[in-house]
């Protein structure tokens, strides 16, 4: 692989991941697991789901930047 094409790809993946995470994060919430306790009006989740893969992408940013030098 490219070594300037990897610090990217570290972040899509990242951001990918971040994606999934606020898609079971919705599962979870529609169907009544744990995050309910948490959350207890729908219009908080979006919030939540957007700060989850901001989350994400940080870290895959952190990681890119610590693996590129």
């Amino acid at each position: 692989m490219n070594e300037d094409a990897k610090p990217g790809m570290i972040i899509l993946v990242c951001g990918i991941l971040g994606l999934i995470m606020a898609a079971v994060e919705q599962l979870a919430y529609v169907n009544g697991y744990f995050i309910n306790i948490y959350i207890t009006d729908i219009s908080l989740l979006p919030g939540f789901q957007i700060a989850t893969i901001v989350l994400f992408l940080l870290f895959g940013a952190v990681i890119a930047a610590l693996s590129s030098r």
